[in-house]
């Protein structure tokens, strides 16, 4: 158990907000952040919402009208977060080399 999953169980918030892929990939390790960012999922209890790293926008400045629909979504989020679909652990098929 990591310090960040006893801090979550104690907390028990109804959204995360992932800031970048090393984030991201703790909760949704499949993913992208290219695809997922925007895209709420729910993991167990808690709906998590990826999106781009703010230091991404600072090197690449079309990354920062995207970032901030983003971040627009959260008071709609926090609202309906029991609505937000469960996220889907599909198996990715590795290759050979």
């Amino acid at each position: 158990n990591s310090p960040w999953s006893k801090l979550a169980r104690f907390i028990r918030p109804k959204i995360i907000v992932t800031l970048g892929r090393y984030s991201m990939a703790k909760f949704l390790p499949r993913e992208t952040i290219s695809k997922a960012h925007g895209k709420p999922q729910k993991v167990g209890d808690v709906v998590v919402l990826p999106v781009h790293h703010p230091a991404a926008a600072l090197y690449q400045q079309t990354l920062r009208r995207t970032l901030e629909e983003d971040f627009r979504k959260i008071p709609a989020l926090l609202k309906e977060a029991s609505q937000v679909p469960e996220a889907r652990h599909e198996p990715k098929q590795l290759g050979l080399f």
